[in-house]
């Protein structure tokens, strides 16, 4: 999976390469995925975990209704 940093207040997570965020993202990197029993953990990097904070900060997770495959964290 790739996370792409879009602006400060979104960071998309996406199971394969997207044209149109490759284009427009402002950083990107992997995402490790481990699963754990029924669930899944996702591991993003340090330079995004850092920059936006997300040991700090409240996020809310979704997932986007017309791309299924990406997750939006909204900050």
């Amino acid at each position: 999976m790739t996370a792409y940093a879009m602006d400060v207040d979104h960071l998309l997570i996406a199971e394969e390469l997207l044209k149109e965020l490759e284009e427009r993202a402002l950083a990107k990197g992997d995402v490790e995925v481990a699963e754990q029993g029924d669930t899944y953990v996702l591991r993003l990097p340090e330079k995004l975990y850092a920059f936006y904070r997300l040991d700090e900060n409240d996020y809310t997770i979704m997932v986007s209704e017309r791309e299924p495959l990406v997750l939006v964290v909204a900050l």
